[in-house]
């Protein structure tokens, strides 16, 4: 009896989970009923005005709070993509703690070139919150998202749209990202606000032209890391790799030693690689799942991945063959395999996988 009442509650889970529409997939009709309800966050926006506002009072965020932050869509695939947590804690603060004023002039001196521009737009928001709260309001009361994927449409191949992008609002610097969600600056829309359109629609492209030809980020995040860090590190690490007296230096000790347990670790994860890059040659639908299993299984942003790549590129087929492919990523995979093919130790790529890189390439 109890099996039968659990298998039953399993039974519901699943049904309502499978039932349930997935955040950025909500279908036309749905859209077009209520776009703000199934496309576009503020939760970003809104969660950064609470915390800047207890900065504002010399007060430390818990981390709890600073966690709610980022775990809104837009601030999520931002650190997913290219910040780390770190970058925003450390600006938010000087921005808006009082007691910060003497680091805050010191780290915007040294905020030069791109950086220079984030902290002068965390500054100007802390000033302007009343006109974000209006800009929101008169953002939920316009229908920008349609006529911004009509104009996208007019630079792609003909397809029919099948979901309208999902947009989320933060406040991050004066641009816009085309990820999946699509995210906004708030204070940058406000700025451009005569040509929304257009520039909503130039991220929107972006969008459509990576789902159009099924080049996931991740994806290509993992292959770029491995082939760019795997030969990058023959520089400072090929030495010292081999030199058990360098390799012991007490201050680098711990770290030397992990590095080496993810090193021999390697021929796991590319079992792991071929396995998924032959699913995402037969599964397109489930690129996206694919893809956030394929970079959460790659240690240390590809290091010892791509150093162990190029270690058997290096023993197998010689220096001259491994800096042959420097830019080409996907070739530096196929090189991998035709020496992981010499060597017994090393695990080859599979037909499947080696065809699903040769079309990426190909796209």
């Amino acid at each position: 009896m109890r099996k039968s009442i659990l298998y039953l509650l399993t039974f519901l889970i699943l049904a309502t989970v499978v039932s349930s529409p997935l955040p950025g997939r909500v279908g036309l009709a749905e859209q077009e009923k209520n776009p703000l309800e199934s496309n576009i966050d503020f939760s970003g926006v809104e969660k950064f005005l609470e915390l800047t506002a207890l900065l504002e009072k010399d007060q430390e965020p818990s981390k709890e709070q600073w966690d709610a932050l980022f775990a809104t869509p837009g601030y999520r695939i931002l650190i997913k993509n290219e910040f780390r947590p770190d970058f925003f804690m450390m600006r938010f603060r000087l921005a808006f703690m009082p007691s910060k004023k003497g680091e805050l002039a010191a780290q915007m001196k040294k905020d030069t070139g791109w950086r220079g521009q984030f902290l002068p737009h965390y500054l100007r928001a802390g000033k302007e919150r009343a006109a974000i709260r209006a800009e929101i309001n008169r953002l939920k009361g316009m229908s920008f998202i349609k006529m911004a994927v009509d104009r996208a449409k007019a630079f792609l191949p003909p397809f029919e749209v099948q979901s309208y992008p999902p947009v989320s609002f933060v406040v991050f610097a004066p641009d816009a990202r085309g990820y999946n969600p699509v995210v906004l600056d708030i204070l940058y829309t406000m700025d451009e606000k005569d040509s929304l359109i257009d520039f909503v629609a130039h991220e929107f492209h972006h969008y459509y032209k990576d789902w159009l030809t099924g080049l996931n980020p991740d994806v290509l995040w993992v292959i770029d890391q491995i082939h760019a860090e795997g030969i990058a590190d023959q520089v400072n690490r090929g030495a010292w790799f081999h030199d058990q007296e360098r390799f012991a230096v007490e201050s680098q000790k711990e770290r030397n030693k992990q590095f080496l347990e993810l090193y021999e670790k390697s021929p796991v994860v590319i079992r792991e690689m071929d396995r998924l890059f032959g699913l995402m040659n037969v599964r397109e639908g489930d690129l996206a799942l694919l893809g956030a299993e394929l970079r959460s299984i790659i240690p240390q942003s590809g290091h010892p991945t791509g150093f162990y790549m190029a270690n058997i590129i290096l023993k197998n087929l010689g220096k001259e063959a491994l800096v042959e492919d420097i830019g080409n990523a996907f070739a530096f995979l196929r090189r991998y395999s035709r020496a992981a093919a010499k060597d017994e130790d090393a695990p080859a790529f599979s037909a499947k996988a080696l065809a699903y890189i040769s079309q990426l390439e190909g796209r």
